[in-house]
């Protein structure tokens, strides 16, 4: 995301304080699905792959954060986003 609209998305969008954290591609100048934002995504927030899920609409930027060993969500309808996310959070909750 260009680094202009990754403001307007920080001040206008109010979901985004649902999240920790995160990185725009403009900001770090790097992209998906290039290994090292995720590297820096996971460096910068101490992020446990096997407590971290990925969710995206391209199928390469999905195979980018399995092979780092996250979970990932290969999700083309929003819509189905709840019940794709319900095994992940099963299994979070089973392994505590």
């Amino acid at each position: 995301m260009p680094t202009p609209h990754a403001r307007i998305l920080e001040r206008d969008q109010p979901a985004i304080g649902w999240f920790d954290g995160g990185v725009f591609s403009g900001d770090v100048q790097l992209i998906k699905p290039q290994r090292e934002i995720f590297e820096l995504l996971a460096s910068r927030y101490a992020l446990d792959a096997r407590h971290t899920v990925f969710i995206d609409d391209a199928a390469a930027n999905v195979a980018a954060a399995r092979a780092l060993g996250w979970s990932a969500i290969h999700c083309t309808n929003p819509e189905e986003l709840a019940v794709q996310l319900a095994p992940w959070i099963a299994s979070l909750d089973a392994a505590r």
